[in-house]
């Protein structure tokens, strides 16, 4: 934290937008300070207990066993490979969790629904800056994009052979959720496939 923060900003904030994970472990840190309580405590008390989110934890080495092991395609053998071995408790807050998709839409349904924040400030967590490359706070949106008819936010993640993407669109209101252990599968194409088969056909 002392070396990321001890040089000159980059730009004023408002400017522009630059995603990285090192703002999320600086923010796991403010939270942890603010609260007084670790971040993964701070996290089941405020999300993940009101919302009845069982089966997401941050990953530690002990209980990394329930996660579902990652693979990295290497294109000169044609075969996967798996990941080398790392210690997930460094991601911190910029991705050290495991969840379920069962969780994850429990999540997405609590957030849209105004269940874990007030109307007023899941608004402003929502709002889109077409500035800013159409960032909203920590998801992006879009106005429609490929097979989408519609605009959506999305939020996507990967760690090497752990990848993710979840959309949920704005005015059917459906909600996509891909994982994959591996970095072989375009998830986005492949959430493209799944809106599509969820629409009405003639």
């Amino acid at each position: 934290i002392d070396s990321f923060c001890s040089g000159d900003l980059v730009f004023n904030p408002g400017e522009k937008s630059s995603y990285g994970n090192t703002e999320y472990i600086l923010l796991h840190k403010i939270i942890e300070n603010v609260s007084q309580l670790s971040y993964d405590a701070y996290l089941e008390k405020i999300i993940l207990k009101p919302i009845g989110i069982k089966n997401t934890q941050m990953v530690t080495r002990k209980n990394i066993k329930y996660v579902l092991p990652s693979y990295i395609y290497n294109e000169e053998l044609n075969d996967f490979e798996e990941d080398v071995f790392y210690f997930p408790e460094m991601y911190f807050g910029a991705g050290a969790m495991y969840a379920t998709i069962e969780d994850l839409l429990k999540f997405d349904v609590a957030l849209f629904s105004n269940q874990l924040l007030a109307n007023e400030t899941t608004n402003t967590l929502l709002k889109i800056h077409p500035e800013l490359g159409y960032t909203a706070y920590g998801l992006w949106g879009s106005t429609g994009w490929g097979n989408f008819s519609e605009p959506f936010y999305y939020r996507t993640g990967a760690i090497l052979g752990s990848n993710a993407n979840w959309i949920h669109t704005m005015e059917k209101g459906k909600t996509i959720i891909v994982l994959s252990n591996t970095n072989s599968t375009n998830l986005y194409e492949l959430s493209e496939k799944l809106y599509l088969a969820s629409l009405p056909k003639e």
